[in-house]
């Protein structure tokens, strides 16, 4: 007679209670990428592959740790986690099960990722006597034996870790978990057993997916990248020269920018002049290293040719840097070769303050914004209002430069992360079918119908 509908409870499900003691951890051993070559460097010995006959969990376990987990399943998980907070009665019964296992070459999946890597610290000798007086299905039985295990020194209970990201090789030599009970950590046991839970076909098929969808995802933005380069590589092929827009080059960079063409003067200024002087911070004086160092870091010019404003206007700026400025003041701030003399431009600036330029004059400050067009940085070039300003009319404007930065740099990480993200998609098929090939195919959470037949063709 076929057995009834079972749900069954997964890991997610059971959570802390299906590994018994409180508290338990989680700690990630290895990522599945540094798992691929690490397996094959471990010994490897005679393994089983295991079908839990009630779920069809399938797991790897070494041959010699049969007896213990026989126990584990058959007596000591459901019993151990009776009257658990965390663990519903009618799941209680998913616990009481068995494995069904054959013999498989150790170096044939021992490089296999798991899905989780169970630990579990018990003393074997203890099997038979936890077993006593039918504890399989008597609790009060198996109560009766923990008190006598307890009193020799021993413990019937189950309690453990799990590690995930590991390889088999890996899960077979991860120090267990010290146990916890009654306020005080013990060790059961001196041995330490683990068995290597294996994903099911659907939790493949869905890693897969979604690393497929990361994959892409990738790569789309590398196309978008390769797209902006030529759009900004052919609006730069072919100049303008009545277009409203310059596109530069910052000669020592090497980074492009776009600007207004009537804006060119200022950041003429701005490059050769202003920008460097700027960042020389009076308050440490004119340490002529420090000059020096500014004067490398920024001063250069910029190279500029019309381009096509249509072409360019829905582009995305790298940033849309402001800079704040009168241009009244421009040839008193260049005055005395400031583009080489810092003190020169000190000079400049003080006398640009004391005529009544803002306390600005000279040096340059701004703001920069992102995810803005080429047409949107452009379009806020507002002036600012000056009440009582009488020096000539001149207005203060935030001058404004979109930057278009090489996406090289963006394009290599993208590519990286896909050749990454690969490496694991085709661990991961390469995975599944040797699962598939030893266990067949089985679903946690199936009818039990399924898990009979799968058990009847794996022996």
């Amino acid at each position: 007679m076929k057995k009834a509908l079972l749900l069954v409870v997964t890991l997610g499900v059971v959570g802390v209670a299906f590994f018994g003691f409180l508290p338990r951890r989680t700690r990630p051993v290895a990522s599945a990428a540094v798992a691929v070559g690490a397996g094959s460097a471990v010994g490897s010995g005679e393994m089983l592959a295991c079908i839990n006959e009630k779920t069809g969990e399938r797991s790897f376990i070494e041959s010699d740790d049969k007896a213990v987990w026989d126990y584990i399943y058959q007596v000591g998980e459901w019993n151990t986690n009776k009257g658990s907070l965390y663990l519903p009665e009618a799941s209680l019964a998913t616990l009481k099960s068995s494995i069904t296992c054959k013999r498989v070459d150790g170096s044939e999946v021992d490089g296999l990722r798991c899905g989780f890597c169970r630990s579990v610290s018990f003393n074997q000798h203890s099997c038979a006597e936890c077993s006593e007086n039918d504890a399989q299905h008597d609790g009060a039985a198996w109560d009766t034996n923990q008190e006598v295990e307890v009193a020799r020194g021993s413990n019937c209970k189950v309690g453990g870790d799990y590690g995930y990201g590991t390889s088999i090789a890996q899960c077979k030599t991860i120090d267990g978990p010290r146990q916890y009970e009654a306020g005080r950590y013990y060790s059961s046991g001196p041995a330490y057993f683990r068995t290597c839970l294996m994903k099911d076909d659907q939790k493949y098929a869905d890693d897969i997916e979604r690393h497929e969808k990361d994959i892409q995802r990738h790569n789309d933005k590398i196309e978008a990248y390769t797209k902006k380069d030529a759009v900004v590589d052919g609006a730069y092929a072919h100049t303008s020269e009545s277009s409203s827009l310059l596109g530069c080059v910052d000669e020592k960079s090497g980074e492009r920018v776009i600007i207004g063409k009537v804006d060119k003067p200022f950041f003429d200024y701005m490059y050769e002049i202003g920008e460097w002087n700027t960042q020389v911070n009076p308050r440490y004086g004119y340490q002529s290293n420090r000059v020096i160092f500014w004067w490398e870091k920024y001063q250069s010019s910029i190279s500029c040719n019309g381009i096509d404003a249509d072409k360019v206007k829905d582009l995305y700026c790298s940033s849309c840097d402001g800079t704040k400025f009168e241009m009244f003041f421009v040839d008193q701030c260049s005055a005395n070769d400031a583009r080489h003399n810092h003190e020169a431009f000190e000079d400049n600036h003080k006398k640009v303050v004391a005529e009544g330029g803002k306390p600005e004059g000279c040096r340059l400050g701004g703001d920069s914004s992102f995810g803005e067009t080429v047409s949107e940085c452009k379009s806020r070039r507002v002036p600012l209002s000056r009440a009582g300003y009488n020096t000539g009319g001149a207005i203060n404007i935030w001058y404004r430069k979109c930057n278009i930065r090489s996406t090289k740099k963006d394009q290599e990480k993208e590519q990286k992360e896909m050749d990454k993200l690969t490496t694991i998609v085709d661990a991961l098929k390469k995975d599944r079918a040797i699962v598939d090939r030893i266990f067949g195919n089985v679903i946690v959470g199936v009818v039990s119908n399924l898990v009979e037949n799968t058990l009847a063709t794996f022996v």
